[in-house]
């Protein structure tokens, strides 16, 4: 399964599909510091790494008024996020590291499972919490989980872009002859 996601995506990853993914990357970025912008000072569950499934109630109640502003980008912008920077990391991936170990692409889509994992928690948490002013426990503990465990894979998946960049780089410039003057 590893060795056709790689030969699946090796026929599309180049620099110019890796570029349009990473301009792809940054608007929504863009996106998110504007929705970001709508509910401050609030902070999404996203932006806060750890944090107790007790603590939900609490952070849903600081949102207010702006909650539904909150169930939008949960429901819009964080369901498209996941595809886009998945495949930005893998074709950097695959496209950097040619002769790197094919299991480094499974890295991005499992981040993109748990993002999605935690994604869908939110959008539950924030329904319920409209209703009842309550938050079903199992959602805010797989949330709780989900997100602490997304952002180390992201942070992970970077570094192997990284790595397999300035691996390349070191490969590039150490098999370019130096000009004599």
């Amino acid at each position: 399964m590893i060795e056709r996601l790689w030969a699946l995506l090796a026929r599309f990853a180049n620099g110019w599909v890796f570029l349009a993914l990473v301009i792809a990357f940054g608007l929504c970025r863009i996106g998110f510091k504007r929705f970001n912008a709508a509910y401050a000072p609030a902070k999404s569950f996203d932006g806060r790494g750890f944090y107790k499934p007790s603590d939900a109630p609490d952070i849903l109640k600081k949102f207010g008024s702006n909650i539904d502003i909150y169930l939008r980008q949960e429901s819009t912008l964080d369901l498209a996020f996941p595809i886009i920077y998945s495949l930005t990391f893998a074709v950097g991936i695959v496209w950097l590291g040619k002769s790197a170990p094919h299991s480094l692409v499974v890295l991005p889509f499992a981040t993109a499972i748990f993002d999605y994992c935690e994604n869908v928690s939110v959008i539950g948490m924030i329904v319920h919490y409209r209703k009842s002013q309550t938050v079903p426990p199992a959602l805010a503990w797989i949330a709780s989980v989900a997100t602490p465990v997304k952002t180390a894979l992201f942070l992970a998946s970077g570094v192997v872009l990284i790595v397999l960049a300035l691996l390349r780089l070191y490969r590039y410039s150490t098999a370019v002859p130096s000009s004599t003057l």
